[in-house]
């Protein structure tokens, strides 16, 4: 599972190759890196099913990244948990994101801010990916809360 973090990674890398060549790349660029990004996401969220499947693996897979805080007993920390239920989140962030970037490269071609568009919904996809993640309740709440879900 070493692989967990390219799943909300590759998004928040398109957004910041987005963000940076915005007005410099071509919109055949732009596509290929706001379609690329999530679409690469979702063949890796496959790959992490296929081995979160697999005979012998564990039902839960936790990754620390980082502490966030700590009072008394209680730690929270920043980190990826995948269980059945994220996993199934991640398919359909994923999956249907990927698909609306493809529909949205076309449908949004002759539209003057095309990149923008791409920029920001990398930006949401992202946002929605981690969200998934969370194994503390409040650390779940604080991610849906930066996705303007709540």
């Amino acid at each position: 599972m070493h692989q967990l973090w390219l799943i909300p990674g590759l998004p928040l890398v398109g957004f910041f190759l987005l963000v940076l060549g915005h007005g410099r790349f071509t919109r055949s660029l732009a596509r290929l890196i706001g379609v690329g990004s999530i679409a690469i996401a979702a063949l890796v969220t496959l790959w992490v099913a296929l081995d979160f499947y697999s005979p012998g693996a564990a039902q839960t897979y936790q990754v620390e990244l980082w502490p966030w805080f700590t009072a008394g007993e209680l730690e929270v920390s920043f980190g990826l948990y995948l269980d059945g239920l994220s996993l199934s989140m991640l398919f359909v962030v994923t999956g249907v994101g990927s698909l609306i970037h493809w529909y949205a490269s076309g449908y949004m071609w002759q539209d003057p801010d095309y990149q923008r568009f791409f920029c920001l919904y990398e930006s949401i996809c992202s946002r929605h990916v981690d969200a998934g993640f969370g194994r503390q309740l409040g650390i779940v709440v604080f991610r849906l809360g930066r996705c303007g879900s709540l």
